[in-house]
């Protein structure tokens, strides 16, 4: 998914098939101009939309300390491949938890940085509003140095931040004497399985011997968080029907390829119905059929009452609810 023209950037979906971009992604630039050497593309979820690993054209990636276990996804390659000491660390990317997801399942570190610490540019586009780009390493002295080689602005992004990059690997020299660390007392541990819960338990153990300090914290207005992922990552309106011009990523196509909307059996049966706007982003036209105007709106809605988080007090508002 972070276009190299002098490799195929499939994106994990045969509707890709063939495609190179026409320029190189800024993190591809950056870990080239430090050294970096790149052993190839990894596997992924199709369109980057997925927390398991399985892709109906590349196969499933699996979990290499068990194989019968998922690897996670959507950034599935980069998280087994590092795993498996295949590599010292890899890119990936989380709009809703591909690259902590993977990670957590292969038993690596992952980083989903502040948005705008890392470039989007030349990287597969999904939701403007949600996308990260990060690294997943084995220490995190790596992570760190990796961070470090792809953070920075960029003007192909108009989000990258301004901010000078500080020095991370430096940085943990400090340690976490200090640090605060919150704990959710809501939402995040409804039905987690007593082993993860264990193996929580026992690293936030580890970080308190350490001298952080552990604070509860009440996660705001959790029953809106859905509603709300789906308002910022993938709204659909009436352009989704309008002609491919209209889109940035218009002529991704591979050469001679059929649109979009003739290719339907080109797409994956995971991949869901909200996808559409991932389709436009990577193929110019979408398949689906456009959100009606309303339940558009109530999505785009949806922040402003997680902002608030208090009940709405006018009908209007109450409409606007999940």
């Amino acid at each position: 998914m972070f276009y190299d023209p002098a490799r195929e950037t499939s994106s994990g979906s045969r509707l890709r098939a063939g495609f190179h971009g026409t320029t190189t992604a800024a993190v591809v630039k950056r870990l080239q101009a430090a050294g970096c050497v790149s052993l190839g593309e990894l596997h992924m979820m199709e369109f980057a939309l997925g927390p398991t690993g399985h892709n109906p054209f590349y196969g499933a990636c699996r979990n290499p300390w068990n194989t019968d276990y998922i690897a996670g996804g959507s950034s599935s390659g980069a998280g087994a491949a590092v795993a498996a000491r295949l590599v010292y660390g890899a890119l990936g990317s989380d709009t809703g938890g591909s690259i902590r997801g993977p990670a957590a399942v292969n038993g690596v570190l992952g980083l989903k940085p502040t948005y705008g610490r890392v470039p989007r540019s030349g990287a597969m586009p999904l939701s403007c509003s949600c996308d990260h780009v990060g690294p997943l390493a084995r220490t995190a002295a790596d992570l760190a140095r990796l961070l470090t080689v792809i953070a920075g602005h960029d003007e192909g992004d108009p989000a990258a931040s301004r901010r000078p990059v500080p020095d991370y690997e430096g940085g943990l020299a400090h340690g976490v004497r200090g640090l605060r660390i919150g704990i959710p007392r809501n939402f995040f541990f409804g039905g987690v399985d007593a082993e993860v819960q264990r193996s929580l338990d026992a690293a936030l153990a580890v970080l308190v011997e350490a001298g952080a300090r552990l604070v509860e914290v009440d996660v705001p207005a959790a029953e809106y968080l859905t509603e709300l992922g789906r308002a910022l990552a993938l709204p659909r309106g009436r352009r989704s029907s309008r002609s491919p011009a209209a889109y940035p990523g218009r002529g991704v196509l591979a050469a001679g390829a059929r649109p979009h909307r003739d290719r339907h059996r080109d797409s994956g049966p995971r991949l869901p119905a909200g996808a559409a706007a991932a389709a436009r982003c990577c193929c110019g036209s979408s398949s689906q059929p456009s959100t009606r105007a309303a339940t558009y709106l109530r999505r785009r809605r949806s922040p402003y009452r997680y902002r608030r988080s208090r009940p709405p007090t006018s009908a209007a508002a109450r409409r606007c609810g999940a």
